[in-house]
């Protein structure tokens, strides 16, 4: 039997007072059909010509419901070149790493929404070739994490639903680093690591790390401080000289340490301190008992998820159950709130947490990273606190 020709997906260019929309719609003749959009237009005149095509769709988004558009202004950076050798024109002042990475990112954008997504374009090629570039100058993965789903999108074989979030994500990337109202995380995605206050006697647990191999090769690691609580990445190049020695689980006494500028959990570097190779079982304990146990997304989560593209946020949690179904994972916490768990790094760290459940050990707390996928936002496990009996384990998961 002939399978009946159906549309897919459908592309619209939007142009408004405001600006400009890409708008994707999938499925556009179900009754359930959703939409991304990428630029200005108001999700209400978007919704507006839509139905003038009888599409009835809905925007599609992560918990909780937000457009994934964000307006965003092209400026051009390059200098004036003077008219003759009696009228010279002033030089234009040299830009700033925020501009040349937010004019990096608008061309790259602009270049794969001319030439569509399914074409590998010279054009886009080039834009992904200067943001590599600037990638391998950082001292930051956020780009390079930013560019590594923009490449997997693109091209005759990748995702368009990824792909749309991944431009989504680029735009407010650059939305973030040119804007006058500078956030906590800009400096982690131009890279920076200004120092501020320093921290003295910290008593820390190594709850778990993860290492990132692309376009620079990372190793983040979370940190829990056993006396107050609070959790800490300690973040630099894998296999660096900055990261203070040991192994995941280790237990650290911090003498002095510095804090970085950046997001959430915040950034530490470690001067000066002592380490056990393998925190006790009491350290374990203690550790459970600081782990959250609410699974509501952080606030800073829910009002900027696309952020989680080029910064995942980093969390320990304490669920009170992991549902199995299907061979998928889900955490849930004593309301019933829930949130699914993905290996985003590839390394079989759900498959490892599944293999210690049907050993008989019980999750009692998880380490990791909250993501932005296209389905919403999951949790990809680090590592895992096991129970079985009266033994107590700290199990590395993404390494």
């Amino acid at each position: 039997m002939t399978k009946e020709a159906r549309v897919k997906s459908l592309i619209l260019e939007v142009e408004a007072q405001n600006g400009e929309t890409t708008v994707v719609v999938r499925d556009p003749m179900s009754p359930g059909a959703k939409y991304y959009a990428l630029g200005s237009v108001p999700n209400s005149e978007i919704v507006e010509v839509l139905q003038r095509f009888g599409i009835h769709g809905r925007a599609a988004s992560v918990p909780p419901p937000m457009g994934l558009g964000y307006g965003s202004s092209r400026q051009s950076w390059a200098p004036l070149a003077p008219r003759d050798h009696d009228d010279v024109v002033d030089s234009a002042p040299t830009p700033t790493q925020a501009q040349i990475l937010s004019e990096a990112l608008h061309r790259l954008s602009s270049s794969v929404l001319r030439t569509g997504r399914s074409a590998l374009s010279t054009s886009v090629d080039d834009a992904l070739a200067a943001l590599r570039e600037l990638a391998r100058q950082s001292t930051s993965p956020a780009l390079a994490r930013a560019l590594a789903r923009i490449e997997h999108g693109l091209g005759p074989h990748g995702n368009l639903d990824a792909s749309v979030l991944a431009l989504a994500g680029l735009g407010r990337i650059a939305e973030v680093v040119s804007h006058e109202e500078k956030l906590d995380i800009e400096c982690e995605l131009l890279g920076e690591n200004t120092e501020g206050e320093l921290v003295e006697a910290r008593e820390l647990l190594e709850l778990g790390r993860v290492r990132e191999r692309g376009i620079i090769n990372w190793e983040t690691r979370l940190l829990l401080d056993l006396g107050t609580g609070d959790l800490y990445r300690e973040t630099g190049p894998l296999m660096g000289n900055g990261l203070s020695h040991g192994a995941a689980g280790r237990r650290v006494n911090a003498i002095l340490a510095g804090l970085l500028c950046g997001g959430w959990p915040a950034r530490l570097r470690i001067y000066q301190y002592e380490y056990q190779p393998a925190a006790t079982a009491h350290d374990l304990h203690r550790a459970v008992g600081l782990a959250q146990q609410a699974l509501a997304l952080p606030p800073q989560v829910l009002q900027d998820p696309l952020l989680l593209l080029a910064v995942p946020r980093a969390v320990f949690v304490a669920p009170k159950t992991v549902t199995l179904e299907h061979g998928h994972a889900q955490l849930l916490d004593a309301t019933g709130a829930g949130i699914p768990l993905i290996d985003d790094t590839s390394s079989g760290a759900c498959d490892s947490l599944i293999d210690q459940i049907e050993m008989g050990y019980s999750v009692v707390a998880l380490a990791g990273a909250l993501v932005l996928q296209v389905a919403g936002i999951c949790l990809t496990p680090w590592s895992a606190l096991v129970r079985k009996q009266e033994e107590i384990r700290l199990i590395p998961l993404a390494l």
